[in-house]
C-alpha cells in the first residue's frame, strides 16, 4: 500500500518509534532530517534513510499508534488497566457501552475499537471539544459524544458495560440502574481506595460485587552487555493508577 499525501506514517528506528505526518515538513533528530514529502508514494514497510545516512522504516500504524497521537488534557485511562477490564467483563465486537466521563478520550476511543458502539458523556466543554478533534482523528464512527451530565439521566437502554471516571462514582448508580440489561457491567476507575469504598458501600440490591482490583505493570530489561545476556527488572515501574470496581446488575 502506497503512502498518501498527509497519510498518518510511523517512523520506526533503532528501537524506537515516531508518529509523522507524510508530505508535511520535515523530522528532525540525532537520527538526522528526513524530509516528510519524500516519504509521499513511497510503500508501507519501505527502508529510508535521513540526511545522516540513517536507516528508517515507513509502518503503517496501528491504533495505540495513532492514540499516543492525540491530545490529552488529563490523565489517562491506560492499557493495563483497560487490559482488565476486557478481560473481566467479556466484552467484544458486539457490545454496547456508555463512558461516563470523557477526560481525554482514551477510555472511549479504547472501547470503541473493540465494541459495536460506545456513547461517551462529558459535562466540561473543553473536554467535550477536544475529545471530538480526538475522535475525528482516530477515524472512528461508532462513538456518539454527548455533552451533558450522565448523573442526571444516561438515554441508552440495553447497555452491556457502563465505565465511569467520577470523583464520586456512587452517583452514576441510579441511572446506570435504568441504562444496563440485567447481568450488564459497570466499572468505576477509582484512583483513590476511598472512592471505591464509598462506591461498594453504596451498592444495593441490584447490584453484585464481583471485585475491586488494581493492575501493577513491571517491565523486564534484557539485553546483551558485554557478550553476557542481561535479564532483570526495570528500575522504574508503573504502579498504581487506580482501583477498578466492578459490579453487576443483578435485577
Amino acid at each position: 500500500m502506497k503512502i498518501k499525501n498527509s497519510d498518518n506514517v510511523l517512523l520506526m528506528y533503532a528501537g524506537r518509534k515516531k508518529l509523522a505526518i507524510a508530505g508535511h515538513g520535515s523530522w528532525h533528530s540525532d537520527f538526522g532530517l528526513l524530509d516528510l514529502k519524500k516519504i509521499v508514494g513511497k510503500n508501507y514497510g519501505t527502508t529510508i534513510e535521513t540526511t545522516s545516512g540513517k536507516k528508517i522504516t515507513l509502518a503503517q500504524p496501528m491504533f495505540y499508534d495513532l492514540l499516543h497521537g492525540t491530545k490529552r488534557n488529563s490523565a489517562v485511562i491506560l492499557p493495563k488497566d483497560f487490559g482488565a477490564i476486557i478481560s473481566l467483563t467479556g466484552i467484544g465486537k458486539n457490545s454496547v457501552c456508555v463512558d461516563v466521563g470523557m477526560g481525554s478520550g482514551w477510555l472511549a476511543t479504547q472501547l470503541a475499537n473493540i465494541c459495536k458502539k460506545v456513547t461517551s458523556y462529558e459535562i466540561r466543554k473543553d473536554f467535550f471539544e477536544m475529545v471530538d478533534k480526538n475522535v475525528k482523528f482516530l477515524g472512528f464512527e461508532n462513538i456518539v459524544l454527548k455533552n451533558a451530565d450522565a448523573i442526571k439521566g444516561i438515554s441508552e437502554k440495553d447497555v452491556n458495560l457502563i465505565t465511569v471516571d467520577l470523583p464520586d462514582p456512587w452517583l452514576i448508580l441510579k441511572p446506570a440502574e435504568s441504562a444496563l440489561r440485567v447481568g450488564g457491567y459497570l466499572v468505576a476507575y477509582c484512583p483513590q481506595i476511598t472512592q471505591a469504598i464509598g462506591l461498594v458501600e453504596k451498592l444495593n440490591s441490584h447490584w453484585q460485587l464481583e471485585k475491586v482490583v488494581e493492575t501493577i505493570q513491571r517491565e523486564w530489561k534484557i539485553e546483551q552487555q558485554d557478550g553476557k545476556q542481561l535479564a532483570r527488572p526495570e528500575h522504574m515501574m508503573l504502579g498504581h493508577t487506580a482501583f477498578l470496581v466492578i459490579a453487576r446488575k443483578i435485577n
